[in-house]
């Protein structure tokens, strides 16, 4: 096995540290309200997160990890915490290692949205259009009610 092989061969249990861990932190204090942040990208590696409210790049105030946050019986999380330069939202965004549920996720493709539920796999796709995603975060928002 060659050390690419041996990097990338799955854990068969997660390795984690005990206690929280401050990955990056950019501010000592933060209080972070719940405003919304929405996963950006490009066709690399790379992705942050754009203000939902004004669209502008947002700061990374402070990345953590917590692996013992839970919420709903899921664990090991990573926390973003951000902050939008223009409008001054400030919000979270987390990433659960081991997810049990993707309800309400979407996911973006080439023209195409993907919209999940309880399963890895979506339960709809679509092509995307402004108007669409609107339709869909309404009767989403609806359905929770």
């Amino acid at each position: 096995m060659n050390w690419m092989e041996e990097v990338n061969k799955p854990l068969k249990k997660p390795r984690y540290y005990k206690r929280s861990l401050t990955l990056f932190r950019s501010v000592d204090n933060l209080l972070a309200h719940a405003d919304r942040f929405i996963p950006a990208w490009d066709d690399t590696d790379h992705f942050s997160f754009a203000c939902a409210k004004c669209g502008y790049m947002a700061e990374i105030l402070s990345v953590e990890w917590r692996p013992d946050y839970k919420e709903n019986g899921r664990l090991y999380a990573i926390l973003f915490f951000l902050k939008c330069p223009n409008c001054g939202a400030t919000g979270m965004r987390k990433i659960y290692l081991q997810p049990t549920s993707y309800m309400g996720q979407k996911a973006f493709g080439e023209k195409l949205f993907f919209l999940y539920g309880t399963e890895k796999r979506p339960f709809q796709i679509g092509k995307y259009t402004i108007q669409g995603l609107r339709d869909y975060d309404e009767k989403f928002t609806e359905a929770k009610q």
